[in-house]
């Protein structure tokens, strides 16, 4: 019995499971965009969350580290200390095309530290203009004067907006410009499809999420996090 229960623990504790050759359930490596959709429609998988595929976060990075980890892409944020709220910066087009929040009075806070940092994040963005190319402002946050430590990642350019609204506020409008963000993304991420688990018919699954990877709009790798028990 003891056997029994721990044989149970074991396959039912949360792990990922990595594919990144022939299938996986109703999924295939090598298909395209649209026909993973079609198949995620099908699951009621749909539609998708766009993620990061490779999320980077760096501690004060030189311009060569910076260059090389985010050479194209699309959003850059830097977090400066420990403040809660970090610093996005938006590329198009090999371009700063934005820069948010601008940290003004409605950032003011009671606490002097975050004040300071939020006085060194206006600094900052005087040295950004909309404009400046990709590797002039690369080299200002990597060489940004500051006694505040210095954090860099990427991030998915438009998500945040959506992640701001209520449910209430999700018009057809916007539900179509959030599908249309997920399918340009190469990162797409999902809950669903429990069938798959191999142990469903015996244990009821509890998570069941999806990352997916795509690379010139075909799957390249699946990762899916599966598990019958919830982390303590």
């Amino acid at each position: 019995m003891a056997r029994t229960f721990r044989a149970y623990f074991w396959i039912g504790f949360p792990r990922t499971h990595f594919v990144t050759k022939g299938t996986y359930g109703p999924l295939a490596i090598g298909q395209s965009k649209n026909e993973i959709r079609e198949i995620l429609e099908a699951h009621e998988a749909w539609p998708i969350s766009p993620v990061i595929i490779d999320m980077q976060i760096l501690r004060n990075p030189d311009f060569v580290t910076l260059n090389d980890k985010f050479e194209e892409e699309p959003g850059v944020l830097i977090w400066l200390g420990s403040s809660p709220v970090p610093l996005r910066l938006e590329f198009q087009l090999g371009k700063l095309s934005r820069t948010w929040p601008d940290y003004d009075s409605k950032f003011v806070n009671p606490h002097s530290h975050i004040e300071e940092q939020n006085k060194e994040y206006r600094r900052l963005i005087q040295l950004l203009p909309l404009g400046m190319e990709r590797n002039d402002a690369l080299k200002v946050l990597a060489n940004f004067n500051t006694h505040l430590d210095r954090s860099v990642g990427n991030f998915v350019v438009g998500e945040q907006k959506f992640r701001e609204l209520g449910w209430n506020e999700w018009t057809p409008k916007l539900r179509k410009e959030y599908e249309e963000l997920g399918i340009s993304n190469d990162g797409w991420q999902f809950d669903g499809m429990k069938e798959v688990v191999w142990y469903s018919g015996i244990l009821r699954v509890f998570y069941s999420r999806f990352t997916l990877h795509f690379s010139e709009n075909r799957l390249v790798r699946i990762e899916h996090l599966r598990g019958a028990y919830e982390l303590p």
